[in-house]
């Protein structure tokens, strides 16, 4: 497995995802983890993009202890030959109990965009008025998705909300 050669330590001196994480488990909060795929567009075009993910996810599924959540942003701008499935089962392999939701899209959670995954989401969007159907039928099989809505804000040039 490729590792990852990024620098952990910050300018201050400190390996803030160990604080971070120190921090929250003191105060008796699970830790979660936020990973976005685009990197800034240097993924895209890197040859070795998928085993650099790869090695960071496995970095931060494996350096800190069990980590409870996932959350993976991006995967539309992630590169092509990493596969939502690959990514999924590399965190659950180390943790099994750990709840990955890939970020379906600005929509009400009635599209899954990327599968697996453990909840579906509404990035901007409450669930369709007639309610959430959290049992989905995926390639043949009935799966639970709850639904985690995210009151978050993303601007368009000229101050307007972009809307499902």
């Amino acid at each position: 497995m490729l590792q990852a050669t990024c620098d952990s330590t910050a300018a201050i001196g400190k390996y803030l995802v160990k604080e971070y994480v120190d921090h929250y488990r003191r105060n008796n909060i699970a830790p979660d983890f936020y990973y976005c795929l685009w990197g800034g567009g240097q993924y895209r075009s890197h040859p070795n993009a998928r085993a650099i993910i790869l090695a960071q996810l496995h970095e931060l599924a494996t350096n800190y202890g069990k980590i409870p959540y996932f959350w993976l942003d991006m995967k539309s701008w992630g590169p092509a030959d990493l596969s939502a499935r690959e990514i999924y089962d590399s965190l659950k392999n180390v943790n099994p109990e750990t709840i990955v939701m890939f970020n379906q899209h600005i929509q009400d959670g009635s599209v899954i965009h990327y599968f697996p995954t453990d909840i579906l989401n509404g990035e901007m969007c409450s669930p369709p008025a007639e309610g959430h159907d959290p049992y989905r039928t995926v390639n043949g099989k009935k799966y639970y998705l709850p639904f985690e809505y995210e009151p978050c804000s993303q601007m368009r040039s000229g101050g307007a909300t972009k809307k499902s």
